[in-house]
């Protein structure tokens, strides 16, 4: 990253207006491979300064950035903020020494929060809270889909 990339991430960081949520969920497999999209989903949006910008890719469709879709996902994580914060906290830091085989990545700058979610770390989750991670990365997953459907 060069210094003027490092300044950018620094500035939406600290401007409490913007908003950036980053999704990804899919298999480990080489991009060569025959079921790579199966399940994929990479997202990667930013609003700065009333800017859109970044990707959308569901499975092997790419999706246009519309200023709705992203006010939509982003009034999606506001009624949500206090869950996804619950979800974050609860993250075990013992999870570390397992080895991941992929599965949902989920960060978000909301104001001034930042959230990040991994599916690694609901290995050492009690039932209850694993079962309330795959309610919720179901949720939001399907939303997402639903939105980007509604604003085609």
């Amino acid at each position: 990253m060069n210094n003027e990339q490092n300044i950018e991430v620094y500035q939406l960081l600290h401007n409490i207006s913007s908003f950036m949520i980053e999704l990804y969920d899919g298999q480990i497999l080489p991009k060569n491979h025959p079921n790579y999209y199966d399940g994929l989903i990479d997202i990667k949006l930013i609003n700065k300064s009333n800017k859109n910008y970044g990707h959308i890719i569901i499975g092997k469709e790419k999706y246009q950035i519309k200023d709705e879709t992203v006010k939509s996902i982003q009034t999606y994580i506001e009624s949500n903020i206090n869950k996804l914060i619950n979800l974050s906290l609860n993250q075990k830091a013992e999870a570390e020494e397992y080895t991941s085989g992929g599965g949902l990545i989920l960060n978000i700058k909301y104001k001034s929060i930042l959230i990040s979610i991994d599916e690694q770390y609901t290995i050492c989750m009690n039932e209850k809270e694993q079962l309330e991670f795959y309610n919720f990365k179901n949720d939001i997953i399907n939303t997402i889909k639903n939105i980007l459907q509604s604003n085609k």
